[in-house]
């Protein structure tokens, strides 16, 4: 029995020293661990400057300046770039009426507002054409330009065929 009591006392004994050793190298492990944190967080809070290097400017900028021209020349399409057909070189249009656009006819017209009484369906808007105020209704007719629809914010003019949106300032 002698002998049974010590062999489980040192077999009692080796297990306490690989728990020990265990925990010391556990205990190591946790103290690299966060020492590792501990140094990310305080070189985050702390970081290193880098140095100023002060730039040395010169003056001496002198732009390359070319006097090479750049020509072109465009050539008429043989092909429609899309579709893959061939565009016809033969196109007979007829021009019946040239359309007049509205760059050819210039009138200087300004829109102020609108004036009307309380409870009255008439309505006059202030327009001046050629630095001169008007009162007019629409459908009237003045320097032959004529009112054909107005708004509190636009209205809509004619002369000579070519309808124009002006916008009130």
């Amino acid at each position: 029995m002698k002998t049974l009591g010590i062999k489980l006392a040192i077999q009692l004994k080796v297990l306490t020293l690989k728990n020990k050793a265990k925990t010391y190298v556990l205990l190591a492990l946790v103290v690299a661990i966060w020492g590792t944190v501990g140094y990310k967080i305080w070189s985050g809070l702390n970081p290193e400057l880098p140095e100023d290097i002060p730039l040395q400017l010169t003056t001496n900028f002198k732009p390359n300046v070319s006097t090479i021209v750049d020509t072109f020349s465009i050539e008429p399409l043989e092909r429609d770039p899309f579709l893959g057909k061939i565009i016809s070189k033969e196109t007979n249009v007829k021009v019946s009426n040239p359309i007049k656009k509205s760059e050819d006819v210039y009138i200087p017209i300004l829109y102020h507002g609108m004036i009307a009484k309380e409870n009255s369906r008439d309505k006059l808007y202030i327009i001046s054409i050629e630095n001169q105020q008007h009162f007019i209704k629409v459908g009237q007719t003045v320097n032959g330009i004529k009112l054909l629809k107005a708004t509190n914010d636009e209205i809509r003019v004619t002369y000579e065929g070519i309808s124009k949106t002006i916008l009130k300032i």
